[in-house]
Formats: C-alpha cells, sequence, structure tokens
C-alpha cells in the first residue's frame, strides 16, 4: 500500500475512533486532504522536472527581452565585461603584493 492511501486510511480511522461510520469519516478525510488527484498533482509540481521546466521558461523569456533592445543589451556585456575584468586585475594585483611582502615570491631583479 502506497504512503498516501495509508495516511488516508489512518486520518479515516481516527475519525471512526471519534464516532463517525466509515462513509462519513472518508468523506471528512477527502474534504480536508483533497482528492488523491490533487495530491498527486502536489506531489507533481515539486518535482526537478518542473523547477527545470520554469528555468528554460525565464531563461526564454530574458533572451527575448534582450533581443528587444540590444542596445540595453550591449551595455549590460560591457558592464559586465569590465566589472569582471577590473576585479579580476585587482585581485591579481593583490594577490602579488601579499605573496611578495610573506616572501613566496621571490624578486629575479633583487
Amino acid at each position: 500500500m502506497r504512503s498516501s492511501a495509508l495516511i488516508w486510511r489512518w486520518a479515516a480511522e481516527e475519525k471512526m475512533k471519534q464516532g463517525m461510520s466509515r462513509q462519513e469519516a472518508v468523506r471528512v478525510v477527502r474534504l480536508e486532504r483533497g482528492s488523491p488527484e490533487t495530491t498527486k498533482e502536489i506531489v507533481r509540481a515539486g518535482s526537478w522536472e518542473t523547477l527545470v521546466e520554469a528555468c528554460w521558461q525565464d531563461l526564454r523569456y530574458g533572451v527575448r527581452m534582450l533581443a528587444k533592445s540590444p542596445t540595453f543589451c550591449a551595455v549590460a556585456v560591457l558592464t559586465l565585461a569590465l566589472g569582471i575584468g577590473a576585479n579580476t586585475g585587482h585581485l591579481q594585483l593583490h594577490q602579488r603584493l601579499d605573496h611578495q611582502s610573506i616572501g613566496l615570491i621571490r624578486n629575479p631583479t633583487g
């Protein structure tokens, strides 16, 4: 027996212990928890395929929006390229200076 069916059965048994008939207990459990099909859809909606599909749709939407305004796209790409390049150069300079100060890099002329 699947776990969802077992949980439904236990919930119905709890309702029957409270004095409900079996038919009424099953009815109340279905009203409280939704139909089995609804439960299956909720479980399926949480799967990784849904996440991948949503990401793919967002990516396509983003590409469409960038294609509508090529000037903005060019400015955004140029800004990112300059920012990444400047950050990389800055970090390389700091790393070299730090390594020279603690003696990890020797100056070949000195």
